[in-house]
């Protein structure tokens, strides 16, 4: 389907499709892109929000509001400079994926007995992978840095929120690995050749220079 794309991952561009499907015709897809990662951004804006609630904790309460207005421009800032709202890209929603994340560990440590956080966790990282494959370096380097590290986090969930994750991110691999007959999580190394060694720009126009 052409939602396997070889630059994104597909749940990005199955939510681009369930958007433009809205619209009467595909003169509108740039606008529903736009409206897409609008949406996305207010999310992310939730989600980071909710973060920097969670990591304030152990603060005093009349500090929160000032460290919270620090980090509405935190995110502000950094998503409008970083983020590029004005491009179609995943990078909003992979950043919403990372919030969670963070969000969901910060409330494991805290309540480790708890066995929904590290499901959730495994999950939402396996969507966070279905969006781009970054994300399955990441989770992997995440449950491993946490079941080495001594901590107050529960192994035994730890492992299940990693099962959770690879019984999701295993469907997408599995999809990507058919064609080739081996096995693969991305194949986004071709379309990296063809941007950074035949200076193909993301929007198609060839630049300066010889073809590899």
């Amino acid at each position: 389907p052409a939602a396997l794309s070889a630059y994104w991952h597909p749940l990005y561009s199955l939510l681009l499709y369930g958007v433009s499907a809205l619209f009467p015709s595909r003169e509108w897809d740039a606008f529903a892109g736009h409206l897409l990662n609008l949406a996305l951004f207010v999310l992310g804006w939730v989600g980071f929000r909710l973060l920097a609630k969670a990591m304030a904790g152990g603060i005093a309460p009349e500090r929160k509001p000032g460290l919270l207005r620090i980090a509405d421009a935190v995110y502000f800032l950094s998503s409008l400079v970083l983020g590029q709202l004005w491009l179609i890209t995943p990078d909003f929603l992979v950043a919403l994926f990372i919030y969670v994340s963070v969000l969901l560990v910060i409330r494991a440590t805290r309540d480790p007995g708890r066995r929904g956080h590290y499901i959730s966790l495994g999950l939402a990282l396996a969507a966070g992978y279905w969006t781009k494959a970054i994300l399955f370096h990441y989770t992997l380097f995440l449950f491993g840095f946490l079941i080495a590290k001594p901590a107050a986090l529960s192994r035994k969930y730890l492992l299940l929120g990693l099962a959770a994750f690879l019984a999701l991110a295993s469907i997408h691999a599995l999809l990507l690995s058919h064609p080739t007959g081996r096995f693969s999580f991305t194949v986004a190394g071709r379309t990296a050749y063809v941007l950074e060694v035949n200076r193909l720009s993301s929007y198609g126009v060839a630049d300066r220079g010889e073809a590899g």
